[in-house]
């Protein structure tokens, strides 16, 4: 596979997602107040995945925002060793796939997931059953996503189990 076709493929997992939870949302009645506060932050960290860890909207091709990405791997893999180690000895056609592949889950794991634990443990702590019940959703529906992308990467057979 190329570096684009698994950058699409990661991508059409998170727009499923999203599709399908804005479909859950539309059919929650408008008086189910918290039922339709706990998808609309699920579906809130469905488009974080989009726009920060894929930077699915932005202007240019996915062609640049691969090169873009792959201009900062080493600072984006920096916190994941065996990630880095491998990319530092893959050749540029390889690096650019373990860019498509990787960096998103990275990324988001890296600026994201480790805030949303700590501040998680941090509410548990003084029992903020808000920002529990928030962080709970945030991070179980991020969880979601790099399931998805690591079973797509285990039936591809690209670069799976880089996160354990």
């Amino acid at each position: 596979m190329t570096a684009l076709e698994i950058d699409k493929a990661l991508t059409d997992i998170v727009l499923q997602m999203q599709s399908e939870c804005e479909n859950r949302l539309n059919s929650i009645e408008k008086s189910l107040k918290m039922e339709r506060k706990a998808v609309q932050i699920e579906l809130g960290m469905y488009s974080l995945c989009l726009r920060a860890g894929l930077l699915y909207h932005t202007i240019g091709t996915r062609e640049s925002t691969l090169k873009h990405f792959q201009n900062q791997a080493n600072k984006i893999f920096a916190s994941f060793p065996a990630i880095l180690q491998k990319y530092s000895k893959a050749d540029e056609k390889e690096k650019l796939i373990m860019v498509a592949s990787l960096r998103q889950e990275a990324f988001m794991r890296d600026q994201f997931s480790n805030k949303n634990e700590s501040d998680y443990q941090k509410a548990r702590e003084v029992n903020s059953v808000d920002d529990m019940f928030e962080l709970k959703i945030k991070i179980n529906a991020i969880n979601k996503v790099y399931e998805a992308w690591e079973q797509w990467r285990k039936n591809t057979g690209i670069y799976p189990d880089m996160f354990r």
